[in-house]
């Protein structure tokens, strides 16, 4: 786990750090970075390294909440933006997530996806932590017009279906190279049999 040690530095080393950890995990996947890698990266020395990180898994980690918190603050403008709408707030939130693509942070969750361990093991690690604020805030703030429930249950249900979705997507756009726009209308298309129905 990250030590006390890194969260105790100045806020101008740990941008340094967090800033060069990302440019090597843009480079590689997971499984191919070294410690020294991180090292000459980021311009500590290997013994400061151990200090602040068990391992370099640590520090993949670390980098991928930093960008998460990032997608959180996002999440909570969209709610307010589009007053609770799920489906519209889904909407948005995938297609900031494919301009995101635009930006350094994007090839870090190709590589996240290209290694299929990394890919299941951070999909657990956004339930318990994104994932989690994610689906308490959504409850406590979507509009609850037009939606069909019966319980918080069910509605944490749906809400935990339309990150699969989203998450299916991005997938698509890392692995598949599917285009932009194809991926938002494939997107669209889910959310209406969701929002519609299938059945005549």
């Amino acid at each position: 786990m990250v030590k006390d040690t890194f969260y105790n530095l100045k806020e101008e080393k740990k941008q340094r750090i967090t800033a060069g950890a990302l440019e090597v995990f843009a480079h590689l996947p997971l499984n191919q970075v070294t410690v020294t890698d991180i090292v000459q990266a980021t311009g500590i020395a290997r013994g400061s390294f151990y200090q602040y990180f068990d391992n370099v898994e640590d520090v993949f980690f670390l980098i991928v909440s930093i960008v998460r918190a990032k997608k959180q603050l996002m999440l909570e403008e969209l709610i307010t933006e589009f007053d609770g709408d799920i489906f519209e707030i889904t909407i948005a939130t995938f297609e900031n997530e494919c301009d995101f693509f635009l930006q350094q942070e994007h090839q870090l969750l190709i590589n996240m996806f290209q290694t299929s361990n990394v890919a299941f093991e951070d999909f657990n690690f956004l339930k318990q932590n994104l994932g989690g604020c994610y689906i308490d805030e959504m409850i406590q703030k979507i509009n609850p017009t037009n939606l069909k429930f019966n319980s918080q249950q069910e509605l944490k249900l749906l809400i935990s279906m339309l990150m699969r979705i989203v998450m299916e997507n991005i997938s698509s756009i890392a692995l598949d190279k599917v285009p932009r726009e194809q991926a938002i209308e494939n997107l669209k298309i889910q959310l209406g049999f969701i929002r519609n129905g299938v059945c005549i």
